[in-house]
């Protein structure tokens, strides 16, 4: 998830200067869309990285209940990342399909 977001912040510039002003003009739902989805994107990343601390966090903890309990959040926190991701995916192929570089 971490390159993923790097390779995609990398990116961004390029799209920002080249792209988004004729993503914009042609189509300003679709620019709309990409702005979305980088949201979402960034979205991904922080929660996946809380999955990630939680669950490193989860074995420090002092009693069974709230080991499970920080192992449970970071399940969670991981699945929703996924999900997220694939979400993410999706509108990003929507855009490229549009207009790409």
């Amino acid at each position: 998830m971490t390159v993923a977001s790097t390779v995609g912040a990398w990116i961004y510039v390029a799209y920002r200067e080249q792209l988004r002003p004729y993503v914009f003009a042609e189509s300003p739902s679709v620019g709309f869309l990409m702005e979305r989805k980088e949201h979402l994107a960034f979205a991904a990343l922080v929660i996946a990285w809380t999955g990630a601390l939680t669950y490193f966090t989860a074995p420090r903890a002092s009693t069974d209940a709230t080991r499970l309990l920080l192992r449970t959040v970071a399940f969670r926190a991981f699945a929703c990342a996924a999900a997220l991701a694939i979400v993410v995916a999706v509108l990003g192929t929507m855009v490229a399909v549009h207009r790409s570089f």
